[in-house]
């Protein structure tokens, strides 16, 4: 099969610090071995509300043509528009503005792409794709991190989801493939769109192989029982059923927690850290913000892992997969993770990788930090949470970088 040259965009693009940004440079780094030439459109970093990442340079290539889309950013102008007429940010984001100047990007392209791979969030990044696909006419492929217009963590006003949905059946219809990170996803999207089933795809979100060694390096007994959280916490994503559980305990049993640290790192919305400093548990150590190598160091050298998945009243709604849980299913170490049961997440790792427990079931948390804590005051001397060094293939960037190259060079 011909090696086809691609055009690879996607404003999340590395070094920028985001999930999404880690996502896109383990595919990238992995693909462009894979296929013909590649050329990437993406906006300069670091960009607002995505900073630099210097660990993420490793993943920077410096043998590719990239383009930058250079547009002015305010987030005190964002502010007011969002306290004005809020709308504005949500058609579909607010970088909508670096689609409007692609065309001298385009006039600096060292060749013509046969094939046009677009990876969203944000979303501004797919209605770039759909531009280019427009006026150069080639196959596409939309890559959504995230649930479009059916995500119930998106909470847009009226007429702003008309026009994501109305955007989003273009789009759907425009492009040759489009491709999500769960199944559940994918079944959601069969579901409104049973049209377009035969374009749904399943590309998840994946782990760098080359990180392997790297935490079989940091494996090693703690003296104390240590759990880490690193990630964001925003909205619907908090950090209070650990908090009120880790409370309840703490108080009934003191002296449980004289050997217990817990972390937390990560970007925390303005609820999230006063929930942290108003419990002010003696054991809890907030690290703030810190940047991908770093929090793999703390992840590697922990014990138990905890991942906060967002709480849904509806369990069909769990339908997403946190690229963090990949960098904790590498580490080998055993995982807690607050998810709905039957969530994306929960059929990755309950009985496999760890335990899952609800949002809700304060009981079942309190009797869990007991458990473990306890058995680790038992058996201290011979305690070790590496549980598996061996990761799911399913998830391999490499593998999955493969069937990428695989879809774009057909079309």
């Amino acid at each position: 099969m011909k090696k086809k040259n691609i055009l690879f965009v996607s404003l999340a693009f590395p070094p920028k610090a985001c999930p999404e940004s880690i996502q896109t440079a383990r595919y990238f780094h992995y693909l462009k071995n894979k296929i013909g030439k590649i050329q990437v459109i993406t906006a300069e970093y670091p960009s607002l509300f995505m900073p630099y990442d210097e660990s993420l340079m490793k993943y920077f290539p410096s043998d590719v043509s990239v383009f930058n889309i250079k547009r002015p950013e305010s987030k005190y102008l964002n502010y007011v528009i969002r306290k004005t007429f809020p709308a504005l940010l949500e058609l579909p984001d607010n970088k909508i503005h670096f689609s409007f100047f692609i065309n001298n990007i385009l006039k600096k392209l060292k060749f013509k792409p046969d094939v046009l791979y677009s990876r969203s969030f944000p979303l501004t990044s797919a209605f770039i794709a759909s531009k280019i696909q427009k006026k150069l006419k080639i196959p596409w492929v939309l890559h959504l991190s995230d649930p479009w217009s059916i995500s119930p963590i998106e909470f847009r006003t009226e007429y702003a989801q008309k026009f994501n949905e109305k955007k989003e059946f273009e789009f759907f219809n425009q492009a040759h493939y489009i491709s999500f990170t769960t199944q559940e996803t994918k079944e959601r999207y069969v579901e409104k769109f049973p049209e377009f089933s035969e374009k749904f795809v399943v590309f998840p979100n994946v782990y760098d192989p080359a990180d392997l060694g790297f935490f079989q390096d940091t494996a090693k007994l703690n003296d104390k029982l240590v759990f880490t959280y690193t990630g964001g916490l925003a909205n619907t994503r908090s950090c209070e059923p650990l908090l009120k559980s880790l409370k309840t305990l703490y108080h009934s049993s003191p002296g449980l927690f004289d050997d217990v640290i817990v972390n937390f790192a990560g970007s925390f919305d303005r609820k999230n850290k006063k929930l942290i400093n108003e419990y002010g548990l003696p054991f809890l150590n907030n690290m703030g913000l810190i940047g991908n190598e770093k929090a793999k160091e703390i992840s590697g050298l922990s014990d138990i892992l905890i991942l906060i998945d967002t709480h849904f009243e509806n369990s069909k709604d769990a339908m997403f997969m946190p690229s963090k849980l990949l960098d904790y299913l590498l580490t080998g170490n055993k995982i807690l993770a607050l998810t709905n049961k039957g969530s994306a997440v929960y059929k990755i790792v309950n009985d496999k990788f760890g335990t899952c427990i609800e949002h809700t079931n304060i009981e079942s948390l309190i009797n869990y930090f007991n458990n473990e804590i306890t058995n680790f005051k038992l058996q201290k001397e011979k305690t070790n949470y590496r549980i598996s060094s061996k990761m799911l293939n399913n998830y391999s960037a490499d593998n999955n970088s493969s069937r990428l190259a695989s879809l774009l060079n057909s079309l």
